[in-house]
């Protein structure tokens, strides 16, 4: 917990809830059993992370996290520069 990583895979969901204009996170997956939730929350000021099209391949860096609500993996980027296409989804 607290070191810079970077992981990649798929995205397979992205959470966006009605009442705020930014998604709060999505989630990829390397195949492997448990998937990486990428926070969009809790950035520094004036930061906003766009996150990527569902099915796309990406490479994400960040600070490794814990899952608050499921103990999960989770990262946490600093910026938009922290996302790269692999490959876009459909």
């Amino acid at each position: 917990i607290g070191l810079l990583v970077k992981t990649w895979g798929q995205v397979t969901a992205i959470h966006e809830p009605p009442t705020i204009t930014e998604p709060e996170w999505f989630m990829i997956t390397d195949g492997s059993r448990e998937n990486v939730k990428v926070s969009l929350v809790g950035l520094a000021s004036g930061n906003v992370i766009v996150p990527p099209p569902m099915m796309s391949h990406v490479s994400v860096t960040g600070i490794s996290s814990v899952d608050p609500m499921t103990g999960g993996r989770m990262l946490k980027p600093r910026n938009q520069d922290d996302i790269a296409f692999i490959a876009i989804g459909p």
